[in-house]
């Protein structure tokens, strides 16, 4: 563990760690094959900076075993996991998992590169975790659909992480973890990127955490996401966030 605990805290552009194989695989076959024909979606916004993104974070009604594996998620037993893997103690879990349970992005659906929202309202805890958890077998990385990681001045993308099946993506959530997955999916009709999002909070964070300004200044508690344009590919977010704000 203090291996990975390494890799999670000196990894580029900011604190993260990537586990294949983690979980069981029949485990996250039954996820899967349940968020196939799954019907209880909310749709997000069709916005400038979304499209085509599915999610549910209503306990009641997720299938049986997606609810039994976000209920681990959300166990001692993994939370103080994720506390040594990241050297964060006092983890907290999400009950109401704002923002998290399953999420399904269809053919031309996209992300834009974002730095999500570290307070939580009603808890009234800061956000420090981020986990996300693929699902998709056989995934072909020409239909694109990467996870991207990028530096603080939202100047390049550091890193990519293809969604596939059994890969679990951990990383730290301030002001300027900017990630996203944005440019639209070129997969078959049929197929779908699906994903559980989990976040993690501690009732205080680092001061330096609050007084850092991400891109356009933001600093402080923040509980809105802020989405970000990329140097050369995001142009149209001008536009089209005009016409659909």
């Amino acid at each position: 563990m203090k291996i990975i605990n390494n890799v999670f805290i000196n990894n580029n552009p900011f604190p993260h760690v990537i586990l294949k194989k983690l979980f069981s695989d029949s485990c996250l076959m039954a996820v899967n094959e349940e968020i196939a024909t799954f019907t209880n979606w909310n749709i997000y916004k069709q916005k400038y900076y979304s499209r085509e993104k599915f999610c549910c974070n209503n306990m009641k009604q997720l299938p049986v075993n997606t609810r039994k594996f976000i209920e681990f998620l959300n166990s001692k037993k993994f939370i103080s996991f994720l506390a040594t893997l990241s050297d964060i103690p006092n983890l907290i879990a999400d009950p109401y998992l704002i923002g998290g349970g399953i999420h399904c992005i269809k053919r031309g659906g996209f992300l834009k590169v974002h730095s999500d929202f570290n307070f939580h309202k009603i808890l009234k805890l800061h956000r420090r975790l981020n986990v996300l958890i693929y699902l998709n077998k056989n995934w072909n990385s020409d239909w694109g659909g990467h996870l991207e990681l990028w530096n603080k001045t939202v100047s390049k993308c550091v890193k990519q992480v293809a969604p596939k099946f059994n890969t679990m993506v951990v990383f730290s959530t301030t002001n300027n973890s900017y990630h996203g997955h944005p440019d639209p999916l070129n997969c078959p009709e049929d197929v779908t990127r699906n994903s559980i999002a989990m976040y993690y909070y501690t009732k205080t964070r680092p001061e330096s955490e609050l007084v850092t300004p991400g891109v356009g200044g933001r600093k402080g508690k923040n509980s809105t996401t802020a989405y970000v344009l990329r140097p050369e590919n995001d142009e149209d977010m001008l536009s089209l966030s005009k016409k659909n704000p």
